[in-house]
């Protein structure tokens, strides 16, 4: 009886250990697919933008699964959306602390809290961790870390570590060369403010169209040196060549143009002749309106039947304005007529106060001022002249 026992023993340990394993088993299953269920009605909830919502049912997620790595991360990504910043942080940095994680996953980890950091303005801590991700061995991960990189260097104003950092970016994508001529105007721009020699200003200049040939930022700034210096012939061709480089900054160069021309014997006739052909290719109404002003000096009445005719191709608010102000020289405008004719000109005026002189064509951002990074998208060159 007693060997009979000892033949019984390993069967009923057997029996206990698959007893505990089928009814841990079916535990688990039945976790896993509550899991599972409660993962789709997150997900379910953020494609219908109920962030709330899905945070809750995130957190029921990770209080049944503690090792859900990409639901940790997603939560991560819904608390910097809605601007719970310190919470992100705190997840995030958690997710890295763990000694099993794998290499990709910590990749993953390592850039997300380097997000937060940047969104935080905790711009040095970010750019620490956005290095340790562009010195790991994933491609796409680094790829991702320098462009962040790049806009931590572009905030702080560290033109030329931008620079070094753009030309790694440019091997895969050629669109950022011209951020780098962008670098190289602002750093021509600090030259001027602390008074260095322009000798120093025109080389970077001059790299910046060695970069980007289309650098219209480069050739204005060339062209105000130039004056400045009283080279007129040259400020001439600089600013008539921002005609090839892109025809929607023409209107940046009508003024000081004007004033170039003026030092020139037959400078009036020769500008008249420059702006007729360039209103020929490109019209704009800038451009006619600087045609208006100087036949006005000669004629006022050409210049009203001239103004007429172009208003009927081309009307604005610019061009009616200008159209008033014309009637209103007139030898014989009467003073009811100069009332009414006054009273329309303020009202446009009060019109146009409220248009924007220029629009990014990236985003649609309006602005009164020529700004050659975009403040709402981070795009170069993409804000232009109405």
């Amino acid at each position: 009886m007693l060997e009979l026992l000892f033949l019984l023993l390993p069967f009923a340990a057997a029996s206990g250990w698959y007893v505990a394993y089928c009814t841990l088993s079916h535990s688990n299953s039945r976790k896993k697919h509550q899991c599972n269920l409660e993962y789709l009605r997150g997900l379910n909830y953020l494609l219908n933008e109920q962030s709330d919502k899905a945070v809750d049912t995130f957190i029921k997620i990770l209080e049944v699964d503690t090792e859900t790595v990409e639901t940790h991360l997603a939560l991560g990504v819904l608390f910097r959306r809605r601007g719970e910043i310190d919470r992100a942080i705190r997840l995030h940095q958690n997710l890295i602390a763990r000694p099993n994680l794998a290499h990709p996953q910590k990749l993953q980890a390592l850039l997300a809290l380097g997000r937060d950091y940047y969104c935080a303005g905790l711009l040095d801590r970010a750019e620490r961790l956005f290095f340790e991700v562009i010195h790991s061995d994933d491609k796409e991960y680094a790829r991702i870390a320098l462009r962040y990189l790049l806009e931590i260097y572009q905030q702080q104003k560290r033109w030329e570590l931008a620079i070094k950092q753009a030309k790694k970016i440019a091997k895969w994508d050629g669109q950022v060369v011209k951020n780098i001529a962008h670098y190289h105007c602002e750093m021509a721009l600090n030259l001027l403010k602390n008074s260095t020699g322009k000798q120093d200003v025109i080389k970077l200049l001059d790299q910046a169209l060695k970069y980007d040939v289309n650098c219209v930022r480069a050739n204005l700034i060339k062209g105000k040196l130039a004056v400045e210096a009283e080279e007129w012939e040259k400020a001439i061709q600089i600013y008539q060549a921002i005609k090839k480089q892109d025809p929607d900054y023409i209107t940046e160069t009508l003024v000081p143009l004007n004033q170039c021309y003026l030092k020139r014997q037959s400078g009036s006739i020769d500008l008249l002749s420059y702006l007729h052909e360039t209103l020929s290719e490109h019209a704009q109404t800038p451009i006619f309106l600087a045609i208006v002003k100087l036949i006005q000096e000669q004629d006022n009445h050409k210049a009203l039947q001239f103004l007429t005719q172009q208003l009927q191709d081309r009307p604005s608010l610019h061009g009616l304005y200008h159209l008033v102000d014309l009637h209103l020289a007139q030898e014989n405008c009467s003073e009811a007529d100069k009332t009414n004719l006054t009273s329309l000109k303020n009202l446009i005026k009060k019109l146009m106060e409220n248009k924007p002189l220029y629009r990014c064509l990236s985003c649609g951002f309006n602005s009164k001022i020529l700004d050659w990074l975009c403040p709402a998208c981070r795009n170069w060159s993409s804000i232009k002249p109405l």
